[in-house]
């Protein structure tokens, strides 16, 4: 071999080293680059989530809410409405006697030139 030979494999050799720590090199720090990308986008997808669940939650406690008002109203509603049967049961059982009276009173015959009777 040549000394020109050999002062070519010996420039050759660190330009090799070079060249394959660069690529060593800049292979990791891909992969960091990777790694933090990865983290801001899960940081990000982190807080789309975060908002999106929150925006849900809200809105159920508004529901809740709505919901909580209408069954305020409903039992006020119920409320009257048995009052209501309650007074008309009691005018209904009125009536009822009024009318057990009134056919106790009617003669057997009903009355005499009164027309509808029986």
């Amino acid at each position: 071999m040549s000394t020109d030979r050999i002062i070519e494999i010996l420039l050759a050799v660190p330009i090799l080293i070079i060249a394959f720590m660069t690529y060593r090199f800049s292979t990791k720090t891909l992969g960091q680059q990777q790694k933090t990308g990865q983290v801001t986008i899960d940081a990000e997808a982190y807080e789309r989530a975060r908002a999106s669940y929150e925006s849900a939650l809200n809105t159920t406690r508004a529901e809740l809410a709505d919901t909580r008002r209408d069954l305020a109203d409903t039992r006020a509603q119920v409320a009257a409405l048995r009052r209501d049967n309650e007074r008309l049961h009691t005018e209904l059982s009125a009536v009822k006697a009024e009318l057990r009276e009134l056919k106790r009173r009617t003669p057997p015959g009903g009355f005499p030139g009164v027309t509808g009777t029986r």
